[in-house]
């Protein structure tokens, strides 16, 4: 049997914005357990999740095989069944909002042209049940409806999905798989992510795969952090979810919210906020290497390399040009950070985080004088404000800084 995972009008719907990439995969595991061999999947491009999705169809390997309807307006599930092949033979329809679990035999038996009727599990009542049709080419619309077995439910808000979440933590929802470790009961590790004993967890709770909580940081109950999210110490995320790749700052409070990147997202209002301040929430994304900018490199090294081994003062440039060819470095950064060993401070991993250059701007980000704290508060900054933008006008900051300094040595020198 085919299936088809179809938008709704008006597209506000549609939990794939509200629990981002896990809920398509919750609802293709759903229906690889009905028995569904082919599947196609109704994406808007207008979506904020929707390269999220992408992802998660190419990375996990419930996607193999998925078939992608892409659409700027609803196609609804005979739409989408045409656009994949799939008219022909019976298929099943739910939308992108639905997620259960549930036996069809009394809606196959019925045949193509009617629907299953579900009602949410039990500790989930306060949700809106759900429904599965079974549709084909002579029959694409729903003529009639029966009550089946097992559980369904539409998710409306962040709230219900993250409800939804915790109980499938808690194994009240055994039909729900969770993709990760359980350390004890209620408590999910991912692959790769890393928990300092100083921190506390309180399940129900999922840490996902890569993701850092320093010590003193406290997750839980009701909580998920996103695959390579970190959480910094004193921290607290309890009855909220942080998305991948996403920081949260030292002793920042999340509570009914969802944080992804610098944005805040408010469960009740579903208001959005952007923070200005990286130190409190930030986003880990890295940036792309520049393969010109590694030609470039390369090319200034053809002449360089050679003339360092007899010119010394251009030996620092080689090495750095060096870096750049490798991605190590990029035109314009910071100087590297001395190591002092490893720290547990959230704003030092941050300073250290500064791109390096192969052109300094740090006379323009901090005075001479400043301190270690204020040295690594700016770099932290830089960190996550580099743009070319910014880096021209330190760019021109550190140039004007760099003659100042020259022509008071000039003066200072004896006569």
């Amino acid at each position: 049997m085919d299936a088809v995972i179809f938008c709704k009008r008006g597209r506000s719907t549609s939990s794939w914005d509200i629990a981002g990439a896990p809920m398509l995969v919750r609802q293709l595991e759903w229906l690889r357990r009905l028995g569904c061999a082919r599947i196609a999947v109704e994406i808007d491009p207008s979506h904020t999740a929707w390269k999220a999705l992408f992802a998660a169809l190419d990375e996990h390997p419930i996607g193999a095989g998925v078939e992608r309807v892409i659409s700027a307006e609803p196609l609804g599930p005979a739409g989408v069944a045409a656009r994949a092949g799939f008219g022909e033979t019976p298929y099943l329809a739910i939308s992108t909002a639905v997620l259960g679990d549930c036996s069809l035999d009394a809606l196959v038996e019925l045949g193509p042209g009617h629907k299953g009727m579900l009602r949410p599990s039990t500790g989930l009542e306060g949700c809106v049940g759900a429904d599965v049709l079974l549709l084909d080419d002579a029959h694409p619309a729903v003529e009639a409806a029966v009550t089946v077995d097992g559980w369904g439910l539409v998710v409306r808000d962040r709230a219900d999905a993250n409800r939804l979440g915790s109980m499938a933590l808690a194994r009240e929802l055994p039909s729900i798989v969770v993709h990760a470790h359980e350390q004890r009961p209620g408590v999910w590790i991912a692959r790769g992510a890393v928990v300092s004993e100083g921190a506390a967890l309180h399940a129900p709770v999922f840490i996902g795969a890569g993701a850092i909580i320093t010590d003193g940081a406290t997750i839980g109950p009701d909580a998920v952090v996103g695959a390579r999210a970190i959480v910094e110490r004193q921290a607290t995320v309890a009855d909220a979810i942080v998305e991948a790749d996403t920081i949260v700052g030292e002793g920042v409070l999340l509570e009914r919210c969802t944080a992804q990147g610098a944005t805040i997202v408010d469960w009740a209002t579903n208001a959005r906020a952007t923070i200005e301040d990286p130190l409190i929430v930030a986003s880990r994304e890295g940036r792309p290497r520049s393969w010109l900018s590694s030609l470039v490199a390369l090319c200034l090294l053809v002449v360089i390399a050679p003339l360092s081994l007899v010119l010394g003062p251009l030996r620092p440039l080689r090495d750095a040009l060096i870096g750049l060819a490798r991605g190590e470095r990029c035109w314009v950064g910071v100087g590297a950070p001395e190591r002092t060993g490893r720290s547990g401070s959230s704003l030092a991993r941050m300073a250290d985080s500064a791109p390096v250059g192969v052109f300094s701007i740090e006379q323009a980000l901090y005075a001479p004088d400043a301190t270690e704290e204020d040295r690594r508060r700016a770099r932290a900054w830089y960190a996550l404000s580099k743009s070319a933008s910014v880096d021209l006008a330190l760019l021109r900051g550190a140039a004007r800084a760099t003659i100042a300094q020259r022509l008071r040595n000039t003066k200072l020198q004896p006569t």
